[in-house]
Parts: C-alpha cells; sequence; structure tokens
C-alpha cells in the first residue's frame, strides 16, 4: 500500500506515505510509469478473483470447510472484483485524461464484516469470530485502513463500479456458474 493508514480517506491529489517496503516498491514503479507520456496509473484496494490466492478470493473456501475461523474487525479496506476492474477499465481507459486514479467497488468493511456478509449469502454454518489486528503476528506493518476516494473520477464525469457487496456477490454467482 502507498499510503500510511493515517488517514483514512486518501484521494488521488495525497502525498504516498508507504510504511513498508512493498509499499515504497509500488510507489516508485508508480513514478517511473507516470514519467513517461500518456501515462495512466489505476490504484485499487483488496482486489479478489477467481484463480486469486489472497484472503477475500479464499473466503468462500474457507467458509465452507472450516468449522470456525478468526477475522481481524479493525482493519478496513473495499474489496473490488478483478472482474469489474477489467470491465471498468476496457470501457473507460480511452476517456481518462492521465494520472493515477482510484478505482475500486464501492464501500468499506473490515475482514471479519466481509466474512458476514459470505456466510450471510452461503449459510455455511461456520462460525466467524472478530479478533484485533493486534492480536496477529504479522511480518510487515500493515495500515489500518485506507479508503481510496476518487476525485478524478467525479471531475472527469467517469462512472464508479457497483458496491463491494454487489460485486463479491458476483463473484460467488461466478464462482458457482
Amino acid at each position: 500500500m502507498c499510503f500510511s493508514g493515517s488517514h483514512q480517506y486518501r484521494d488521488e491529489y495525497d502525498e504516498a506515505d508507504p510504511v513498508q517496503f512493498y509499499g515504497f516498491t509500488k510507489r516508485e514503479g508508480e513514478k517511473l510509469i507516470l514519467s513517461s507520456c500518456d501515462s495512466i496509473v489505476i490504484r485499487t484496494s483488496w482486489l479478489f478473483g477467481i484463480g486469486g490466492t489472497n484472503y477475500v478470493s479464499k473466503l468462500p473456501y474457507m467458509l465452507r470447510t472450516e468449522p470456525k475461523i478468526k477475522l481481524i474487525d479493525n482493519m478496513y479496506g473495499s474489496p473490488t472484483y478483478a472482474g469489474d476492474l477489467a470491465e471498468w477499465t476496457v470501457m473507460y481507459h480511452n476517456s481518462l485524461s492521465g494520472g493515477i486514479y482510484h478505482v475500486t467497488n464501492i464501500g468499506e468493511m473490515s475482514y471479519y464484516e466481509l466474512a458476514l456478509h459470505v456466510e450471510n449469502q452461503l449459510k455455511t454454518g461456520c462460525e466467524i469470530e472478530s479478533i484485533s489486528s493486534y492480536s496477529v503476528s504479522r511480518p510487515a506493518r500493515r495500515p489500518a485502513g485506507i479508503f481510496l476516494q476518487s476525485i478524478m473520477l467525479d471531475v472527469e464525469g467517469i462512472p464508479m463500479m457497483r458496491t463491494s457487496q454487489e460485486a463479491y456477490n458476483g463473484y460467488l454467482e461466478d464462482l458457482n456458474s
């Protein structure tokens, strides 16, 4: 992540301030891309999709196979379906004037809240327990919550994507088809 998490909402005009090496390398990559003519950088959040290996992508499998899962309730993001982002990019990339754009499915939630939403859809019976991120040991520091707010899409009159809940429901349908 290119932002520290010290401010919850970040728009395209906010200066990046990464807290770990991964975020620093992402920001350096953005600088390199933006130094070329007619470039576009799309920042997104909690990207998930079919074949994905991250927590958000694997959540349906976890709920179906585990009797109980523990999920963090104090780290927030905007889950974004890769299928929606790909479709949006194909549809609007020629309309973008250039620079940095924040493009996510709309809405913010914790890992715990997302799991409750998905369990409500799947009704697997898995018990979901909320835990604090402070009780989990992680190799790298992570921001507590970054919500990518888009000013550029509003300025350029380009529509946002659907809500995170609608996107995840679409993902579940795609998984089952």
